[in-house]
């Protein structure tokens, strides 16, 4: 658990050491902080006393606004995510590849172009399609919050990651087997995750910082093996496969060593 939030508070300080990030962010930046603003007050202002009266029926007042709130806040975080998905995209593949490269971390691209895009965009669909459809559990007061932000976590913290599974092309079902395995580490992050969303004004700057704690997390995986190690347990064929592949290249070595010497 403490592992995922160290990820997120390095990356909000990488990010703030990183002039080259700022100027990869500095246009989506100006567009996304009004638009911001703009969804927070409308949603307060349009949605706020509807949910509160909701609420009022059969909560204590003082509570029913705070769930009123929360709601509101979260109604927020599901537009922001859909404003995130549709037009910055491209500039969150930027971010990956710009820390693992400064810590010379070389992802070798596996992937196929055509069902990779469609994996990685269905992924994250199904992550924001689950967060939309879940609001409704926050109505449940303390139960359901509790409950939203574990299942929501989960697959937040699962899709921070998509970046660095697609590029593996590691199946759909050895990256839930791998995230399960880290299912505390990978849930706390996509809760904080969620809740730094819900701060309003700087949601998108976090939504950025985000971004770099969870590829700071793709080089401690990189650089330990842990996801290669994973797969091997799961896969012992893989071992075989790199045996095979060892004794090839031993081989073709004598062979060549022979060669020269006649």
């Amino acid at each position: 658990m403490f592992n995922s939030i160290k990820f997120l508070v390095s990356g909000i300080g990488y990010f703030i050491i990183s002039p080259k990030l700022w100027l990869t962010i500095l246009c989506p930046a100006l567009l996304a902080l009004p638009c911001s603003i703009a969804i927070i007050i409308l949603l307060f202002v349009f949605g706020l006393v509807p949910q509160q009266l909701f609420f009022d029926i059969w909560l204590p007042s003082w509570l029913s606004w705070i769930m009123a709130i929360i709601l509101v806040l979260l109604e927020s975080v599901a537009a922001i995510f859909i404003f995130i998905l549709v037009l910055f995209a491209s500039n969150k593949n930027k971010i990956h590849r710009i820390v693992l490269e400064a810590y010379e971390i070389q992802i070798e691209d596996k992937s196929n172009c055509s069902s990779n895009c469609q994996r990685s965009f269905g992924h994250t669909m199904l992550t924001l399609t689950i967060f939309i459809i879940t609001i409704p559990f926050n109505f449940i007061p303390i139960f359901g919050n509790i409950l939203f932000f574990l299942l929501n976590g989960f697959f937040q913290g699962w899709n921070a990651h998509n970046f660095y599974f697609e590029h593996k092309n590691i199946s759909f079902r050895d990256q839930f087997s791998f995230v399960k395995k880290n299912w505390l580490d990978y849930t706390t992050f996509g809760v904080f995750i969620i809740l730094l969303a819900m701060i309003p004004g700087i949601n998108f700057f976090f939504a950025y910082t985000n971004i770099v704690g969870a590829t700071l997390w793709i080089c401690e995986i990189e650089k330990t093996n842990e996801l290669t190690n994973f797969l091997k347990s799961i896969h012992p064929q893989m071992i075989d496969n790199e045996n095979n592949n060892d004794d090839i290249l031993n081989n073709n070595n004598n062979q060549n060593n022979n060669n020269n010497n006649n």
